[in-house]
């Protein structure tokens, strides 16, 4: 078996491939792992990624963009990725070569690994069909969002004095051929690293970006809450602004002043209404903003991420607001890193990853999926990382930590557990030299740092034999978790406490993390609603 090796298939066998010359296009492709290596597409150095080749008019071999992977991915397992693609030439048909590619290094063919090949027709005359349902708030077809990218000014002149036949910049996709609608009536959630798109499609649904291609619709008014204070006055007063923006929303004077003492409420900012808004902070301008947009009473209601600059009691007021909403059947669309949110507020959700739909379904399944790239993205394979990398690890150097592993009640690894079930951890170590009673421990801290647990083999009453040069030593602990819901790092260790010191032999801080989610939600760090009970009396 190779090292590397991938099977490519067409998630729609019979699908007939068309597209249009300049414009972004996908397909939807099946990948599966076929060789004996991980693959990791967070890799800095030389990520695995996918990629197409095809023959240009001159003959030759032309490659072109690249779609990334959405998370690690073993042998054996598979994966539909969105791949998208970009032909320039004026062909009337193209081959286009998919495989994928160890950045850096060698496309998978040279690993003697199969392509795929599809034939894509660019015949212009054909189109797509774009039915948009009475049932359907929002419908976007084929969304993309081009910008030009110039390495200074000079070249953008340059490229405008020769009328674009001097070609000076570089395209820069933030949205590659997006698709999905949206119901009447729903709550839509959309959640992506920061980059990957959100708020340049929010931008384009509440029209104030153009899109590069594409097409979408909106049936009924739209109200926006995209970047903070956006068309505030900073010289004109919170009321001021309130009056001139509800025109924008084609609201008549009479309505904004019947409701004008209702958006001041629900703002809660005071006699800072009637003060410049260039007084504001941050959580006024949120408030005052999302006070007018839900004023409007719009039919569609945009909001970017907003609600995280507002305090717990406004956050409050938000989402009391939100069910009001959905009770009255309007659609609310959110972007959000808040994955609490996405499974109480949203019906349905998709994920954005550079630039690229990778996955849409049920609120629950988008929060699972986009919390196993989020892991993917952010942890540090120790594997990976040679030993000048690792920074934070110290010890006397009589054994090391060779490897690690979580497991969950059934046996499974995973990086995820649930409150009120059992974590098990793996340590495998090796002796450098002879130690009589090495002490195995782990901590779990917050993002924060905050210490919340720490154990040993010791206080857990297992006492470790002595183990000589070149042996190695498994330690599992087994630990039932009442964490809350959230992120935590992990720091493993290797003591010696035989003479009654404690001598550090091997530690590595933070060397992982772990997520950790709750049913039941309570306050503080630690989750004790599992078993616990409450009882009330009236006499």
């Amino acid at each position: 078996m190779n090292i590397y090796n991938a099977r490519l298939q067409l998630f729609q066998p019979n699908q007939e491939i068309f597209a249009r010359i300049g414009e972004m296009n996908s397909i939807k492709i099946l990948v599966t792992n076929t060789g004996s290596e991980v693959w990791y597409p967070y890799d800095k150095t030389n990520p695995i990624l996918i990629g197409y080749s095809y023959l240009n008019e001159k003959g030759l071999r032309k490659e072109g963009i690249r779609t990334k992977l959405p998370y690690n991915i073993s042998p054996g397992e598979s994966v539909v990725v969105n791949c998208c693609f970009v032909i320039e030439e004026r062909l009337e048909k193209v081959q286009l070569r998919w495989d994928l590619i160890h950045e850096g290094k060698s496309w998978f063919e040279g690993y003697e690994s199969l392509v795929l090949e599809t034939t894509v027709d660019l015949n212009t005359t054909k189109t797509r069909k774009n039915v948009m349902n009475d049932d359907t708030a929002i419908a976007c077809f084929n969304l993309s969002k081009k910008f030009k990218m110039y390495s200074n000014n000079y070249s953008k002149s340059k490229e405008l004095i020769t009328l674009g036949l001097v070609r000076q910049h570089n395209n820069f996709w933030a949205l590659k051929d997006v698709s999905f609608e949206v119901k009447k009536g729903e709550t839509y959630g959309i959640v992506g690293f920061n980059g990957s798109g959100k708020s340049t499609l929010l931008s384009i649904l509440a029209q104030t970006k153009k899109l590069s291609h594409g097409t979408f619709k909106v049936n009924g008014r739209i109200a926006a809450l995209l970047e903070l204070g956006a068309g505030f006055h900073p010289e004109l007063t919170g009321r001021q602004n309130v009056m001139f923006n509800s025109y924008l929303y084609g609201i008549t004077s009479q309505e904004v002043r019947r409701k004008i003492d209702s958006i001041q409420e629900f703002a809660g900012i005071g006699d800072f209404f009637d003060k410049p808004v260039k007084s504001y902070s941050s959580g006024m301008y949120v408030r005052l903003a999302f006070s007018l947009a839900i004023h409007v009473d719009p039919d569609v209601l945009i909001i970017d991420e907003a609600l995280a600059v507002g305090d717990e009691v406004f956050q409050r007021k938000c989402y009391t607001k939100f069910e009001e909403f959905k009770a009255q059947g309007k659609t609310i669309v959110l972007v959000t890193h808040d994955l609490n949110a996405v499974r109480t507020l949203c019906d349905r959700a998709s994920i954005l990853y550079d630039g690229n739909l990778v996955f849409e379904g049920n609120s629950n399944d988008v929060a699972n999926y986009y919390q196993k790239m989020s892991l993917t993205a952010n942890l540090q394979i120790t594997n990976h990382r040679d030993d000048s990398q690792q920074k934070l690890r110290y010890g006397n150097g009589k054994a090391r930590i060779s490897s690690y592993s979580f497991y969950n009640e059934t046996g499974e690894e995973s990086s995820v557990f649930d409150t009120g079930t059992v974590l098990n951890v793996r340590i495998i170590a090796e002796a450098v030299d002879y130690i009589e009673k090495p002490v195995i421990g782990i901590i779990f801290k917050t993002i924060s740092g905050v210490e919340v647990y720490g154990t040993n083999t010791k206080e857990l009453k297992c006492i470790s034999p002595s183990v000589d040069k070149k042996d190695k030593f498994t330690t599992v602990f087994s630990i039932p978790n009442y964490l809350n819901e959230g992120t935590y790092f992990v720091t493993l260790g290797i003591t010696d406490q035989s003479n009654g010191e404690i001598v550090t032999i091997d530690r590595l801080i933070d060397v992982t993390f772990i997520r950790v989610l709750s049913e039941s939600k309570c306050i503080g760090l630690v989750n004790l609603n599992v078993g616990g009970a409450a009882e009330i009396n009236v006499n």
